[in-house]
């Protein structure tokens, strides 16, 4: 690969503000249309509302000399604890769907603009190719070898951990999360006040303890916006000290 003073990857302003207001109405849409519908408060009241509604509709079979009260009222009350547990779920289901999908936005966004790039200086459909099926870890190291060393960023953390939290979304047990529990076991010990959770190896949480809360949605999604922002706005071949090896090796 050719070597001469040009300019390899160009996030011009344009570009850049563009990658993020994206991002960012994605976020704030997400939050405002689906997120607000599952709050605490609403969740309750409706669980309380099936609870009453429950309630009316047996109250007329109660016979206090063949029925017990408190059975009646259990009756009620599991039907709000059902509702209230369907609820919770679809909440979580909606918010890890809403980071899958903003990471898989990201990662192709990042694709697409590293594809284009690189054939506009090189005009190789192998590197196109190849690009578009390379790792995210893959793509840093060439940043890195351009001087963009992502993996030093303080972001870098999070993005790992939002790529992980999204691949043990997707599938359940594996590598994954078992990097998960060891890099970033926040995620999936529960966060209780008495330590109890503490007490078990992290093998005894599988998937399903998978957790994010709105503060993390927030510190997670946060990180693909300070990503474009820390992309300088020219990499130049002179910025490179060397081309990856699986990059040269497309090019052939």
């Amino acid at each position: 690969m050719t070597k001469e003073s040009l300019t390899v990857l160009d996030m011009n302003m344009g570009l850049r503000d563009s990658l993020i207001s994206d991002h960012q109405f994605f976020v704030d849409q997400a939050k405002a249309r689906l997120f607000d519908q599952f709050n605490d408060l609403s969740i309750q009241s409706e669980s309380q509302k099936i609870s009453q509604e429950t309630w009316e509709q047996i109250e007329g079979f109660y016979d206090p000399d063949k029925h017990d009260l408190l059975e009646f009222s259990e009756v009620a009350n599991d039907q709000g604890y059902e509702r209230y547990r369907l609820l919770s779920e679809m909440r979580d289901h909606t918010r890890f769907s809403i980071l899958a999908a903003l990471f898989h936005s990201f990662e192709k966004s990042l694709k697409d603009w590293i594809a284009r790039d690189l054939f506009t200086v090189f005009k190789s459909e192998g590197i196109t190719r190849r690009v578009w099926g390379a790792t995210l870890e893959e793509l840093y190291t060439l940043l890195k070898e351009g001087g963009v060393n992502v993996r030093v960023s303080h972001i870098y953390k999070d993005l790992r951990n939002y790529q992980l939290i999204v691949n043990v979304y997707k599938h359940g047990e594996g590598r994954s999360l078992d990097d998960l529990r060891n890099k970033a076991p926040q995620f999936i010990v529960p966060d209780d006040e008495g330590g109890f959770h503490r007490n078990f190896p992290l093998e005894f949480f599988d998937h399903s303890y998978l957790r994010v809360t709105d503060a993390d949605f927030d510190q997670l999604t946060g990180a693909i916006a300070e990503f474009w922002k820390e992309m300088p706005t020219y990499i130049r071949t002179s910025d490179f000290k060397k081309f990856p090896k699986w990059l040269n090796d497309a090019a052939k």
